[in-house]
């Protein structure tokens, strides 16, 4: 039996001498043709791949690993790779993370949202043959059509569209057809209130441009002596001394109008102090008695910017308005400020936006994420190429390098892909190196991403690494030997 034994390793030795000299013809070598399977279940001759980028909510990916911010008006979720619009008639700002964020497009006063939530346009500009919607569906067929014309505008004698109705006979065409302007349309027509028409019968102007030293009618009705010396003055204005024209008595006083007989300057009484004279019936004069024409009593009013108390005229404080002849002050709109003695709604305006917001037609919004703006902004500022920030930061010192993906590294420029035979998980700002023997692909995200090496012939792999076969063969069958002749 231990010749058997001695014969067996001897032939053994024989053919591990035959693998070490000629590693290309012995069956040894399939060993390494074969995966090796470990628990982690990976394979030395597995690819190594990235973890797929998956972008936040209000941002989208572009390509496979950019992920973009979301424009206005849109929306998107975590994971998303395009923005969903906001649904018709709403609007969000950039970034929007839901479709919470699209609210009602909302427009003050008499004016209306464009379809698509993007701007707002005057109730009498639909259907005037003029897109003020950047789609034009503001003057779409469907809605302009037989349809009722907004307040303040008609619609034209050949039903086209709607316009202003102080732009019908006005002597100028705006109308497709020119329907407008048409002499036999224009002879039966009645001109809007505030408006009068020419004495040839046929064009409507202002009321208070009858009389007012420039011929607005064709034919020079408007500024005809004999019509003139018995006019009486329209609102604030009051007649020149040779009773032909009327001048807004505040232009007067404020030196941007005169009259063409040079009659009255800034220097006239009723622009001193605070107060000025207004007839009842409300033309205006210097004299006890109107120069007009007109015989109603007079009264003081106060100028525009401050209000009447008793006997008194005080000047409006900061944040209201007052035009003339007021007995008390006028808030600003909401949000909105104004210097004290302000004269008209015009002087109110947003107060200069804080830090971190800017400046739109309804007032300060907040930045959005990944931008930045200082005090008093119009718009706000992107952070440098590949640094993010959160809504409403105030400078650039604000805007960071966001955490690194796992697999990858922070620097002092950015986020740096991990080199061969290393590792990260997110957030890491180094490398840690693949245990002593192990080696793994560049970008690996993980210890278990740490293999050892394919064996080269002769030896095959352990938990521990590569052994050379020869040695343990050897071992194995001298401790038999050794046992049998115990």
């Amino acid at each position: 039996m231990v010749k058997l034994l001695i014969l067996a390793c001897t032939a053994l030795l024989l053919s591990i001498n035959h693998v070490i000299a000629d590693d290309t013809t012995t069956p040894f070598t399939k060993i390494t043709e074969k995966p090796v399977t470990w628990k982690s279940e990976k394979t030395w001759t597995d690819k190594i791949t990235a973890a797929p980028v998956r972008c936040p909510a209000g941002y989208y990916l572009e390509g496979t690993s950019t992920c973009k911010q979301c424009g206005r008006n849109t929306y998107s979720l975590e994971g998303s790779s395009s923005c969903t619009p906001c649904p018709d008639g709403k609007v969000s700002g950039a970034g929007a993370k839901s479709a919470d964020a699209c609210k009602e497009a909302t427009c003050p006063g008499k004016k209306a949202a464009c379809p698509e939530g993007k701007g707002c346009f005057d109730l009498w500009q639909q259907c005037d043959g003029k897109p003020n919607c950047p789609d034009g569906s503001d003057e779409a067929p469907e809605l302009c059509e037989g349809q009722f014309c907004p307040e303040g505008t008609k619609r034209c004698p050949d039903d086209s569209r709607c316009c202003g109705a102080k732009s019908f006979c006005d002597g100028r065409p705006n109308c497709d057809d020119g329907s407008d302007e048409d002499p036999l349309f224009c002879g039966e027509y009645q001109c809007p209130a505030g408006m009068a028409k020419c004495g040839g019968g046929l064009k409507c102007i202002d009321t208070w441009r009858f009389c007012d030293g420039r011929n607005d009618c064709k034919d020079g009705s408007d500024e005809d002596p004999e019509f003139c010396s018995g006019y009486v003055c329209q609102g604030k204005r009051m007649k020149c001394d040779d009773g032909l024209q009327c001048v807004l008595m505040q232009r007067i006083c404020e030196g941007r109008a005169t009259c063409k007989d040079n009659s009255l300057t800034p220097e006239e009484d009723f622009c001193q102090g605070d107060e000025f004279n207004v007839d009842n019936s409300g033309s205006t004069s210097s004299g006890s008695s109107s120069s007009s024409g007109s015989s109603g009593g007079w009264s003081k009013f106060c100028k525009a910017g401050k209000y009447k108390e008793g006997k008194k005229c005080l000047t409006c404080p900061e944040n209201t308005y007052s035009l003339a002849k007021a007995t008390s002050c006028t808030p600003c709109p909401d949000d909105k400020v104004s210097p004290a003695g302000s004269k008209s709604e015009n002087a109110c305006d947003y107060a200069p936006c804080s830090a971190g917001d800017y400046m739109t037609e309804s007032g300060c919004q907040q930045c959005g994420e990944n931008t930045y703006s200082g005090a008093g902004a119009s718009s706000c500022t992107s952070c440098p190429s590949g640094k993010v920030s959160s809504a409403g930061s105030t400078a650039q010192s604000d805007c960071y390098y966001a955490p690194c993906s796992a697999g990858n590294y922070m620097t002092s420029n950015g986020c740096r892909q991990c080199a061969a035979n290393t590792y990260s998980g997110a957030g890491a700002s180094s490398c840690t190196s693949c245990p002593s023997g192990k080696v793994s692909s560049a970008g690996s995200t993980a210890q278990s991403d740490c293999y050892y090496a394919p064996c080269s012939a002769g030896n095959y792999m352990t938990e521990s690494g590569c052994q050379q076969m020869w040695r343990e063969h050897l071992q194995w069958c001298w401790s038999i030997i050794v046992y049998k002749l115990s």
